[in-house]
């Protein structure tokens, strides 16, 4: 065991949750996430190799899914979801990236997305 097993064990369960506030259907909801791990990374990049430089739009729902909560602990996507995410407006999609996980630079603007899709 290494010499700071404990201390890295204990830094590792208690890692505070971001909080974000959206508009969905007229209501104001509370999203919360942690930060972004290694482990997190490599299961994103499993699915979505170029994740890490260049995250496609639907990487970000994805990670979305994969790391959203409501208040109490619960996902808040899954994948069923997926499809209304895709339809969502970007800015919408973009603050919550924005909010959550601010260390994670992903360019979502229109440009950075028509060049994804080849328009």
């Amino acid at each position: 065991m290494g010499r700071f097993n404990d201390l890295l064990r204990d830094a590792a369960q208690n890692i505070e949750r971001r909080e974000a506030t959206a508009e969905l259907a007229g209501k104001t909801i509370k999203l919360y996430a942690k930060p972004l791990t290694g482990s997190d990374l490599d299961k994103i990049m499993a699915r979505h190799k170029s994740f890490a430089s260049a995250p496609t739009l639907a990487a970000v729902i994805d990670l979305l899914i994969m790391k959203v909560e409501d208040e109490s602990g619960e996902k808040a996507f899954d994948v069923v979801d997926k499809p209304f995410l895709l339809v969502m407006p970007v800015h919408w999609i973009n603050k919550l990236q924005r909010d959550l996980f601010p260390d994670q630079e992903m360019d979502l603007s229109d440009a950075a997305i028509d060049a994804e899709m080849g328009n």
